[in-house]
């Protein structure tokens, strides 16, 4: 049986490219992809930025879908099941797995990475134990929101956010965005989100979250006029230089500063600042299972305020496109949903 796929066969070149259905081993089912999103990381393929997301290959990685065929050991999961998928594979093996910590685990890959096809196709392979059932209360397009949404839940519980804290999340993409609605469900008290788009800080304001338009007022008095000590917590969801040294002037002394964003150059930090206000800096790569399992009862439980976040569909002859638009620094797009 053929499928359709959104191919990046070169840099900035999509193309609908037929491919044979992908066979489902023993632990593993097909889905029948209804809603996929484009991610950044789509994006930086797209222009030939990512570090290891190359052309040619099948892009995507978040989806949702129907199960339409399951794999002799798979236990749990039922032809017709409706589910969004957690795109990792890892080996099981090592101490990072057996731990739990599988987001760690040397051996992982990413859907769309080393030969494991992409979610742009009208059907996916994803390991039963990555398969989770939507609840009835989500439909296809919110249940793409939990794999970006796991990826803010991760970073907020690396960064033990009390009940009132402060937080400022540097950059309003989607993931940006979210993990500011992740911060606020754990309790934070006041969360900023700086971006330089007006339409995207619009949108979040919408979520509650206080938008500040960086490049015109300070955020550091913006958000020091409210907290003089400076944030609890900074979380870093933007790829720039200039992000780290802004982040150690918003934090407080003691605070914690979350990076989520993937940088392709070093970064300069200022050792000293970091040093002498015993500041807490971490690294937050994607999530885990308790973390996708938070993002689904916060969508349930926001579901109408994220759908939000949704403001594009196309089909797999539009991906070329909506990449073009996304490009664009004052685009009016959030999360675009690609149908298969």
């Amino acid at each position: 049986m053929k499928m359709r796929t959104g191919y990046l066969s070169e840099v900035s070149k999509v193309e609908v490219k037929v491919f044979e259905v992908p066979n489902v081993d023993e632990d593993s089912v097909l889905i029948k992809v209804k809603a996929a999103g484009i991610c950044g990381s789509d994006l930086h393929a797209f222009r030939g930025s990512h570090p290891f997301r190359k052309p040619p290959m099948i892009l995507g990685h978040e989806a949702t879908g129907d199960v339409v065929k399951v794999g002799a050991k798979v236990k749990g999961l039922n032809v017709g099941d409706r589910i969004t998928v957690e795109p990792i594979k890892a080996c099981g093996k090592c101490s990072y797995c057996l731990s739990g910590s599988y987001n760690l685990c040397p051996e992982r890959v990413g859907a769309g990475v080393r030969g494991w096809l992409g979610t742009f196709a009208e059907y996916f392979v994803v390991p039963d134990m990555r398969a989770y059932k939507l609840p009835q209360e989500l439909d296809y397009d919110l249940g793409v929101l939990a794999e970006p949404l796991a990826v803010g839940t991760h970073a907020v519980r690396l960064a033990n956010i009390k009940k009132g804290s402060t937080c400022v999340v540097l950059g309003s993409g989607t993931v940006g965005m979210l993990a500011g609605v992740a911060a606020q469900e754990a309790g934070a008290g006041r969360v900023y989100c700086t971006d330089l788009n007006r339409f995207r800080l619009q949108i979040a304001e919408g979520f509650g979250l206080y938008p500040i338009k960086a490049d015109e007022v300070s955020v550091e008095e913006m958000v020091k006029s409210f907290t003089p000590d400076g944030a609890d917590v900074v979380l870093v969801a933007f790829t720039s230089s200039q992000a780290f040294g802004q982040a150690l002037k918003l934090v407080k002394r003691g605070g914690t500063i979350i990076v989520i964003a993937l940088f392709t150059d070093p970064v300069a930090i200022d050792m000293n600042t970091l040093q002498g206000n015993e500041i807490n800096l971490k690294g937050s790569h994607i999530y885990t299972r308790e973390d996708f399992e938070s993002a689904i009862r916060i969508l349930v439980k926001r579901k109408e305020d994220l759908r939000k976040a949704i403001t594009h569909h196309v089909s797999l002859d539009g991906i070329s496109g909506a990449l073009e638009m996304l490009a664009d620094p004052n685009n009016t797009a959030v999360k675009v949903i690609v149908e298969p």
